[in-house]
């Protein structure tokens, strides 16, 4: 074998495992995408770049790890364009469909757990919390009321209002 053929069968090894690389790395990236609800756009935000951060890690890592130099060749750049083309080619529509049958089965299955939980234990939850935050509520309209009563009576002793907290003076009978 001469140093040619075995540089381009090393040359073809390295661009396989690049484009291994890249499908299991746009895989992630899109199951990522499709788990993350769409409303929560910063969150979605924040993944994106760690998930591209962390992408863009490995990538080199794997460059590094792969050429005797740790130089990026051409044919690890192709590995990699080939490996995210054929996923998003080929391999995109089928997750999107797996996930999105994974996630009504697992709907499905806790459908009922999800009626006992409303059903049988919030439900109950829900009334005793009411009855005591109505206690809770009665208990403090009593209070204010109570404080308002006592302040009431002591304003009437103050003031001398004879109708409630002070004697009414007596009157003195005389014999005529």
């Amino acid at each position: 074998m001469t140093a040619l053929q075995l540089d381009a069968a090393v040359q073809l090894q390295d661009a396989l495992a690049a484009m291994g690389l890249s499908l299991v790395l746009w895989f992630c990236y899109h199951l990522m995408t499709l788990l993350i609800p769409r409303k929560q756009v910063l969150l979605a935000w924040v993944m994106h770049l760690l998930f591209f951060a962390a992408a863009g890690l490995v990538c080199f890592c794997f460059v590094v790890g792969r050429t005797s130099l740790g130089v990026v060749r051409w044919y690890l750049a192709a590995g990699f364009a080939a490996g995210a083309a054929a996923y998003v080619f080929c391999f995109a529509g089928m997750v999107k469909r797996a996930v999105n049958a994974l996630k009504k089965l697992v709907c499905r299955v806790l459908a009922p757990l999800r009626w006992i939980w409303q059903k049988g234990i919030m439900q109950p939850c829900m009334r005793v919390h009411t009855r005591l935050q109505n206690r809770r509520q009665l208990r403090y309209n009593q209070r204010k009321e109570k404080k308002r009563r006592r302040k009431q009576k002591k304003e009437e002793q103050q003031n001398g209002n004879p109708e409630r907290g002070q004697k009414k003076p007596l009157k003195a009978y005389t014999q005529t």
